[in-house]
């Protein structure tokens, strides 16, 4: 007696599929599919997932969120904006694509915007944790550090024990000079998470931010070791690193924490002093325009621009930046420094007279201005005066050595 599954597959290979016979595209089995490659980390997989879900159900808000955050992850900050602004079109009330579009502009440094986004999120659900930490987010970002501190603690009443939440409590209670406080709840995190990353990533910040950098590299490096490979602790370790001269270790994970959240400004800035201390300076200079980009009023990305634009042989373009940070800061003796040497190279010599004079009267052991003063006065048939400032010079040498290998940058 004949298969009659036979005869069925074979009409199948000769008529080849029908189209009313096929199953239909499941949206929420692709949903739940994404959802999970990204808790895995599967971020190519994830989005593949999460366009056949839309592919099937184009108007789904939640979808739309799901694929605004795989964008966010991979740091296509801008495409992310859009999926959430198409969910929130769809659904005005979606208080997650509302939280996540607000932590977006607050990536791009949009900050009045993401105030307000995250506002409307706190109209429609008054306990949204995400929502109150984005709010204390921005606020910190403003350097209002009480309101930041109580938006923080309402985020944490809605979600108590978050490693994020107890993070960023500790920062502002740091910055706010409440230091036990703040080292209270790194160690509750550590407490908490035991042997896993996010409480040992946590204490090793806030040690960090206290300038114990050897005390908190084994943390870093050990919450590294057990998966935690996130663009903060990456840029955290290499921080680490560079405080400490370990240059071949620092500059690799500044490096994958760039690939990792490429728009954000801190890690460019950090793997700009890196290259700085490497002698790199044409590469750090690229680093430094990454920042500036983002944030135009970042203070010591413009000085260290200007001091790698000076050293990799742009003397004159160093000019302006180092004329931004002297408007804001008059005083900065590096500033004033450099800039007398840029006179010096336009044999402008009483101009760089002038600032060398300002630079010594600000620190009067700078030996380079010294050496610098000794030229112009050479320069300008004043063999008394260049006579006395090279001799003062060679007294501090030793300084003006160790001035000359030293990169001394401040995190703001």
């Amino acid at each position: 007696m004949p298969n009659p599954f036979i005869s069925s597959a074979l009409f199948l290979l000769l008529t080849g599929p029908n189209p009313v016979l096929q199953e239909p595209e499941d949206p929420a089995r692709h949903y739940e599919q994404a959802s999970k490659l990204l808790a895995q980390g599967e971020l190519s997989r994830a989005e593949a997932e999460i366009r056949r879900a839309l592919a099937a159900a184009p108007r789904w808000p939640a979808a739309l969120n799901l694929w605004g955050i795989i964008f966010r992850r991979q740091g296509r900050v801008q495409e992310a904006l859009r999926s959430f602004e198409r969910a929130l079109a769809l659904n005005p009330d979606h208080v997650a694509a509302g939280s996540n579009l607000g932590y977006a502009l607050l990536s791009l440094g949009q900050h009045r915007q993401a105030l307000a986004r995250f506002d409307r999120v706190l109209e429609l659900d008054p306990n949204h944790s995400a929502a109150w930490a984005g709010r204390a987010r921005v606020l910190l970002a403003r350097d209002d550090l009480r309101e930041a501190l109580q938006a923080a603690l309402r985020a944490e009443q809605s979600a108590p024990g978050d490693p994020e939440l107890l993070l960023l409590l500790s920062e502002i209670l740091f910055r706010s000079g409440q230091t036990d406080q703040g080292l209270k709840r790194a160690r509750q995190v550590a407490a908490l998470a035991h042997d896993n990353g996010p409480g040992l990533r946590l204490l090793g910040l806030f040690l960090l931010q206290q300038g114990q950098s050897e005390t908190a590299l084994p943390h870093l490096e050990r919450a590294l070791e057990l998966g935690t490979r996130d663009g903060q602790l990456l840029q955290s370790l290499g921080y680490g690193y560079l405080t400490s001269s370990r240059l071949a270790k620092a500059v690799p994970l500044l490096e994958e924490a760039i690939r990792t959240h490429p728009e954000q400004a801190d890690p460019h800035y950090l793997l700009g002093i890196g290259y700085e201390m490497q002698g790199r300076h044409r590469e750090a200079v690229r680093q430094l325009e990454n920042v500036l980009k983002r944030r135009p009023d970042h203070l010591e990305a413009t000085h260290r621009y200007g001091i790698n634009l000076y050293k990799s042989g742009s003397a004159e373009a160093a000019w302006e930046p180092f004329g931004r940070v002297l408007r804001e800061d008059p005083e900065r003796i590096e500033a004033l420094y450099y800039r007398a040497r840029i006179l010096w190279l336009r044999n402008d010599y009483r101009e760089a007279e002038l600032l060398l004079k300002q630079v010594l009267s600000l620190d009067p052991k700078h030996a380079a201005a010294h050496f610098k003063l000794a030229q112009v006065y050479t320069r300008l048939g004043e063999v008394g005066a260049a006579s006395r400032h090279r001799e003062r010079y060679q007294s501090l040498r030793a300084q003006y050595s160790t001035h000359l290998k030293k990169v001394i940058f401040r995190i703001p």
